[in-house]
């Protein structure tokens, strides 16, 4: 039994006690008493309306929790799917090959020389080949030992106007030969004091 059932019993009962009570003690006030039939219908109605509103109250809750149930399948249904964007590859350096034994050596050799003197780019390849690396190592070996050129242009600059003197244009001759470029030529002489 549900509890708002067995309180209003538990009422009823106290009124039906009270009621016999009191009709024991004074049979004259009759309008005191309390029929068994009237209290019988009344217990009746009371448990009948109150099953109905217990009813009534049980489906309201049925249909709450049909309600919830309903719109949690719709919040966990899948969302649409979304058009994937995927980004572009990102450019990325190819893996430089690897050295090999030949290069490794030129490479070395070319910082050795460039530290003893100075050197333009081709007359650097020239004296690799000179000392028998083959002509794609010479190139390597001068690619790769971090020369400024331009730096070493001055450098032989200073070194001829040391030794002996030159004209501006004798030494830019003599730059050129050597296999500066033009305008590394030019930048020699000018740090040469020209």
């Amino acid at each position: 039994m549900k509890k708002s059932t067995k309180v209003v019993l538990g009422v009823v009962g106290i009124l039906i006690i009270g009621g016999a009570a009191a009709g024991n003690g004074d049979k004259e006030s009759s309008e005191k008493k309390i029929s068994k039939s009237s209290v019988s219908t009344s217990v009746t109605t009371t448990v009948v309306n109150t099953r109905e509103k217990t009813k009534k109250d049980d489906k309201k809750v049925t249909t709450t929790v049909a309600e919830t149930e309903a719109a949690t399948e719709k919040n966990t249904e899948k969302p649409t799917e979304q058009p994937v964007t995927t980004e572009p590859p990102k450019e990325t350096e190819p893996p430089k090959p690897q050295e090999s034994l030949s290069q490794r050596n030129a490479v070395l050799a070319a910082k050795n020389y460039i530290s003893i003197m100075a050197f333009s780019y081709d007359g650097l390849v020239k004296q690799l080949e000179f000392e028998k690396y083959p002509h794609e190592d010479a190139v390597y070996g001068a690619d790769n030992c971090g020369a400024d050129w331009f730096a070493e242009a001055a450098e032989a600059a200073k070194s001829y106007v040391d030794i002996m003197p030159m004209s501006r244009d004798e030494l830019i001759n003599q730059l050129k030969f050597e296999g500066f470029t033009d305008e590394q030529a030019e930048h020699g002489v000018q740090a040469a004091g020209y």
